[in-house]
């Protein structure tokens, strides 16, 4: 029996658009939207193909097309991703069941991040991979009950996965999540 040496790791895979979700085979995606994104058919397709969403929604209007579609689908469970802790409360409020995470683009003072996380409200932090996180930052977030998720570039090496994996990430999100698995499979 295979014995896995680390805490679950959420492996999301990037899509874009609902055609993306049947041949996707991970049970978690995200996708980046916009005031252009068809947010009726991406929810009804996550329910079809019982599929996780994160959602990385920019600002109120695009929130209201979400709370909306989620709505019609009579679908509760999501992730929301945002820079806007306005729209993370809007979100929070009218979906009380969806998990919100904040987007940050630096780290330097974990008193400050706390700060906003808490007010956000949030209960994860999504970095990009350009935020150069180390093993201490992402424990020291994590000290606060708060989760640490890392939004990867499209050609992000196994290399820098490991890494996050080993430095004890919650989240990471790739446009390849089977490779992820493979790595997790592999190496721990």
């Amino acid at each position: 029996e295979e014995i896995n040496l680390i805490n679950p790791v959420a492996n999301v895979e990037k899509v874009t658009k609902a055609a993306d979700l049947a041949a996707t085979p991970a049970g978690s995606v995200y996708v980046k939207t916009d005031s252009s994104f068809d947010f009726a058919s991406f929810v009804k397709g996550c329910v079809e193909n019982k599929k996780l969403a994160t959602y990385f929604i920019e600002n109120k209007a695009t929130a209201e097309k979400f709370v909306a579609a989620m709505s019609n689908n009579k679908c509760k469970d999501a992730n929301v991703i945002s820079a806007d802790s306005e729209v993370l409360a809007y979100i929070r409020r009218e979906i009380v069941s969806v998990r919100t995470g904040l987007y940050v683009t630096s780290y330097s003072d974990y008193h400050e991040l706390r700060k906003s996380v808490r007010s956000a409200p949030a209960t994860f932090v999504a970095f990009d991979a350009d935020t150069k996180l180390s093993k201490e930052d992402v424990m020291e977030i994590q000290e606060f009950a708060v989760a640490v998720w890392v939004i990867c570039d499209d050609d992000a090496t196994d290399l820098d996965i490991v890494k996050l994996i080993t430095y004890g990430v919650n989240g990471v999100v790739t446009d390849n999540a089977a490779n992820v698995a493979a790595l997790i499979n592999k190496h721990f």
